[in-house]
């Protein structure tokens, strides 16, 4: 109960929209990604605080967000406002997102996994 409690809070707090909005994906040079899991690992902080995550880095398909832990950061805690999600996105991993000021996601049909405390 205790996941499912946090992210109905969530959802309390941040607008949830199904369908993406055009707009320019974030500068490719702020992300690192993973080209032989097609994950993005981590962002730079000096990246913008309002990010839309392109569909393909390097010419590679973009299909998750690596969890965040010891060996990457993800997204977490870089102070980000919104974000807005490919369609070609299946998975976002544990804490990726965690300690950030989001207001406002825009998620995909094309997710299939939302790991726990992805925006605790």
């Amino acid at each position: 109960m205790g996941y499912f409690w946090q992210l109905y809070q969530y959802y309390l707090l941040v607008k949830f929209k199904k369908t993406a909005f055009a707009a320019e994906p974030t500068d490719s040079s702020y992300f690192t990604f993973d080209e032989s899991t097609g994950a993005i690992t981590d962002y730079s902080l000096d990246g913008p605080k309002d990010v839309v995550i392109p569909e393909e880095i390097n010419g590679v398909q973009v299909t998750s967000i690596a969890q965040s832990g010891q060996t990457y950061s993800s997204f977490q805690g870089k102070n980000l406002t919104s974000v807005v999600f490919p369609q070609t996105i299946k998975s976002i991993g544990s804490g990726a997102f965690a300690n950030n000021n989001l207001t406002e996601l825009t998620l995909p049909d094309s997710l299939e996994e939302l790991s726990a405390y992805v925006f605790y």
